[in-house]
């Protein structure tokens, strides 16, 4: 899609948000956090230990590359073209990020894209409720890992609720701090 035959109808930028909202995004990332360790007894998890903060830092590393990693093959999937980055003031924190510059993606596309990083908190939580995992440890870092990586991703949520209310024909631009949505010239 050509952008000369496009219009801007919405700009997102994190730093820009009203304080509200970037309070309730953190509170919806606290719920989910609490939303997942309060569902270990399904997931066969009986014991839940706080790991140590050496242990919290190896099982967020990870987190991170994993899920931006995941941002980025669906942006190398659907435009061919990925970014990495990193900055320090998001509106909503420090924040790594995956974006692929200058690209316009149909909304559909984009939101798959901004669910990606879910598929891996799914994974780890069949691994769980599938396996009934003995060891404690391992049982409690994929606990952790799932919860860390929904939390992590409550940007992203957010967003795909901003694209799901408009026209599924809309395009969309990642700024890596935020989006651009456009509509084609004369369409509403």
């Amino acid at each position: 899609m050509e952008r000369e035959s496009l219009e801007i109808i919405r700009t997102i930028e994190t730093k820009k948000l009203p304080k509200r909202t970037k309070i309730g995004i953190n509170l919806v990332s606290i719920g989910l956090l609490l939303l997942v360790f309060s569902t270990r007894g399904l997931l066969g998890v009986a014991k839940l230990e706080y790991p140590s903060s050496l242990l919290i830092i190896l099982i967020i590393v990870p987190v991170i590359v994993l899920h931006e990693l995941s941002h980025g093959i669906a942006f190398k999937l659907y435009t061919g073209i990925v970014k990495f980055g990193f900055i320090l003031r998001s509106g909503l924190g420090p924040a790594f990020y995956t974006t692929c510059p200058k690209c316009l993606m149909p909304r559909n596309r984009m939101i798959l894209a901004c669910l990606a990083p879910q598929v891996l908190t799914v994974i780890a939580l069949l691994i769980l409720a599938i396996t009934q995992i003995s060891n404690i440890w391992l049982a409690n870092s994929l606990l952790f890992f799932a919860a860390f990586n929904l939390a992590g991703g409550c940007a992203d949520l957010f967003m795909i609720y901003l694209m799901a209310r408009e026209n599924s024909r809309i395009f969309v631009e990642d700024t890596g701090t935020g989006a651009i949505f456009y509509r084609e010239k004369g369409t509403v």
